[in-house]
């Protein structure tokens, strides 16, 4: 008898503050990882506390999150799990400049909310590969 395998699911801590929007994420998510697990959160201190408390594979943030500064949350999230963590910023509208500035504070990929359906899951593919992607 062959001794089983246990795939552990990705994690994956998923912020951002417009429930609407977290569940086409979080759809887009777990029909495109499987296994996964989609810890979802709302705001700055529930994704502080959630990545304290599970270890995350993947990040997806929203960059306007309520109770933080944008880049003060990539800083943050940064110092605390380093970048090893491949971090994906979500936006409404990122300009050159804007993206620019999230990559250089440690986002791995930067993609446009109104077009996640379509790049979100080749950003991630991307960065678990190592690249940035734009």
């Amino acid at each position: 008898m062959m001794p089983q395998t246990s795939i552990q699911p990705m994690q994956i801590v998923l912020a951002e503050p417009h429930s609407l929007v977290r569940r086409g994420l979080m759809q887009l998510l777990t029909e495109g990882f499987d296994p996964c697990v989609v810890h979802e959160v709302r705001d700055a201190q529930g994704l502080f506390d959630e990545i304290s408390r599970v270890p995350p594979d993947l990040l997806v943030v929203d960059i306007s999150l309520p109770g933080g500064a944008g880049m003060d949350i990539l800083k943050d999230l940064h110092d605390r799990v380093g970048g090893a963590v491949p971090l994906i910023v979500t936006s409404d509208n990122p300009g050159p400049e804007f993206t620019r500035n999230v990559l250089l504070a440690g986002a791995h990929a930067v993609v446009l909310k109104e077009r996640a359906d379509e790049e979100l899951l080749d950003a991630i593919e991307e960065v678990r590969k190592g690249c940035v992607h734009l």
